[in-house]
């Protein structure tokens, strides 16, 4: 029997200053990422969360992800493990939130971040405002209560529970904080000295030490410009930046999916308005295949 997978598709692009990561689920259905997850030997459902476009930003970020973090409640518990399509990583807030609930307080989750960006502003330390510069801080406990309590039980993710690997922009205010707090972070620049397949070896082994099992949150501006394109914040892609290449995500990924403790996949900040003759559409395709093979042996990560 094949292992299901509940692919939870949110087209939000309120949390971004530049729009159109709402396009990027439709766009990956349209070009046959069902048919793709099947030939793996999945049995994918598309789950698409409304978005009230006509709410104002906050309201309608926020109507969003109590919307998603049910849902993704939902799969873990029918499933085991989903595969969660951006939108803007606003929704992340809702995603691992809705895993944290169905893990439960005695079931820690733990998070593998693979970002440009930080993502752990709160509205007293953000200077552009911009919601999807603060989700990681909200999982952490800190911000707004209305998304922090996303997570029943408290903080979603415990700051000795989570690994950042990629970053290379980020703000004082949020450095700050996630130094305070004591998170691992590796710098693309620490990928490329030491290698990814040292860096995920480390990574993994931190956020599977006290966890139950652990989720990545991928953002595509992560990755090189030549070879992803259409992201949604292409200024990260200056030359001040090292990116990390296809290929190292790749290994990260590899890794992570061969773990018997990884959880779920989310994927976001994809901009088909962005895209080069489908570069990025054809990576994130092939991210997938190398990310979710291994969860055919997943479905028992709640009830192990």
């Amino acid at each position: 029997m094949r292992p299901s997978l509940p692919i939870l598709a949110t087209p939000l692009t309120a949390g971004a200053s530049h729009g159109g990561a709402h396009l990027a689920p439709q766009a990956l259905h349209n070009s046959g990422l069902m048919a793709n997850l099947a030939t793996l030997g999945y049995a994918p459902t598309w789950n698409q969360i409304p978005v009230a476009t006509f709410l104002p930003r906050w309201q309608q970020i926020h109507n969003a992800l109590a919307r998603l973090a049910p849902q993704v409640e939902k799969a873990l518990h029918t499933s085991g493990t989903f595969l969660a399509l951006g939108g803007d990583h606003s929704i992340a807030t809702g995603t691992w939130s809705g895993a944290a609930n169905a893990l439960g307080p005695t079931r820690p989750l733990g998070l593998i971040w693979v970002d440009a960006h930080m993502d752990a502003h709160t509205p007293a330390t953000t200077l552009s405002g911009d919601p999807n510069g603060m989700p990681l801080a909200q999982l952490l406990g800190h911000g707004d209560s209305q998304f922090t309590s996303l997570s029943r039980h408290g903080p979603a993710i415990l700051p000795h529970n989570l690994c950042l690997i990629g970053t290379n922009s980020f703000e004082d205010g949020e450095a700050n904080l996630l130094s305070r707090l004591g998170v691992r972070i590796y710098t693309a620049d620490d990928v490329h000295r030491r290698g990814m397949a040292a860096v995920i070896a480390e990574a993994t082994a931190h956020v599977s030490h006290h966890t139950h099992a652990f989720g990545v949150s991928l953002d595509i501006d992560v990755l090189n410009a030549a070879e992803a394109p259409g992201i949604t914040t292409p200024d990260v892609h200056s030359n001040r930046w090292p990116a990390l290449t296809a290929a190292q995500v790749q290994t990260l990924l590899g890794s992570t999916a061969a773990h018997p403790k990884f959880l779920a996949l989310e994927c976001v900040e994809f901009n088909p308005q962005n895209d080069r003759a489908g570069r990025t559409l054809t990576l994130i395709h092939n991210l997938l295949t190398t990310a979710l093979p291994s969860h055919a042996a997943l479905p028992q990560a709640l009830t192990a």
